[in-house]
């Protein structure tokens, strides 16, 4: 038989959660909390904005950790990348996990840097370490949150380079699943993540689609943005490059394959190996040596 009907609507119902793990909101608590959250305010253009999980992925070579680290430096200092890509927020701190470089490479590669911002801080493990023998150890996601929840004002970024760094067998579902719910939690405490990740093994030239980023679909099917770096033929030196939106949840896809956006990857003296913006065309531009 079917229960009497309740003269009050459900939403005042007390709802409790079945399990810690789960929580039972209703519809009006979440119309509440996202007033209160209000606008996204974008970090870097509509592709990338506060309290977001982003990818960012390209095969070796297109420079990868170089506009990760544009991209820390426009969110430490509150400044605009390229002018093109607004940055809304004020200068904020930035938690930089980087699994490949050593100290020399990042001397190498900032050193000229006379302003880099000193509100850019780096985490890394500390291979110096020894370990009680019942001592269980954290993962690298473990103390990235620990340092979060420790002070939740203290980072409005996270950049981890890169993903195969933070877990293994991510071509499976269920272990990609798991990374990006903990990437989710960490997000949760209010700040943006951004991820970068390898290309699987693709030919030298041709579209940049999201079924190229190593890992399960899950992967980007979970995400909220999702941006991807090809090499362009326009320059026959073979430094441009160009970054393309592949999935956005928050905006939309303004630098998509028909307006995509051309770097050059340079060195320069004061600021080191960096993307110079150069301008925006289609996909298909890319792939004809026009210079």
């Amino acid at each position: 038989t079917l229960s009497k009907p309740t003269d009050r609507p459900p939403s005042e119902d007390k709802l409790e959660p079945p399990r810690n793990q789960w929580i039972i909101t209703p519809i009006e608590d979440r119309f509440d909390k996202g007033k209160l959250e209000g606008r996204k305010k974008m970090l870097l253009g509509s592709l990338m904005t506060d309290k977001s999980l982003t990818f960012l992925y390209g095969r070796f070579g297109v420079g990868k950790s170089a506009l990760a680290f544009q991209i820390a430096f426009a969110a430490a200092t509150g400044n605009n990348l390229f002018k093109l890509l607004r940055n809304e927020s004020k200068p904020m701190n930035v938690l930089y996990f980087d699994g490949e470089l050593d100290d020399g490479d990042i001397y190498d590669r900032l050193n000229k840097n006379k302003n880099f911002p000193k509100n850019i801080h780096f985490i890394n493990v500390n291979y110096d370490y020894k370990a009680a023998p019942d001592e269980v150890l954290l993962s690298t996601l473990d103390m990235i949150e620990k340092v979060i929840k420790a002070d939740r004002d203290e980072y409005g970024l996270v950049i981890i380079d890169n993903l195969h760094m933070i877990g293994e067998r991510l071509e499976e579902s269920t272990a990609a699943k798991r990374v990006v719910m903990q990437l989710k939690r960490i997000k949760s405490l209010g700040v943006a993540v951004l991820v970068v990740a390898h290309a699987i093994k693709i030919e030298d030239y041709g579209p940049v689609t999201s079924n190229k980023m190593q890992g399960s679909a899950a992967l980007s099917a979970i995400i909220d943005s999702l941006i991807g770096i090809g090499k362009s033929q326009r320059y026959e030196d073979d430094s441009m490059k160009y970054l393309v939106n592949l999935k956005n949840r928050h905006f939309p896809e303004e630098y998509n394959k028909n307006n995509t956006i051309s770097t050059q990857l340079v060195f320069e003296e004061e600021r080191g190996l960096i993307h110079k913006w150069i301008d925006t065309c289609p996909e298909t531009d890319h792939w004809t040596i026009i210079v």
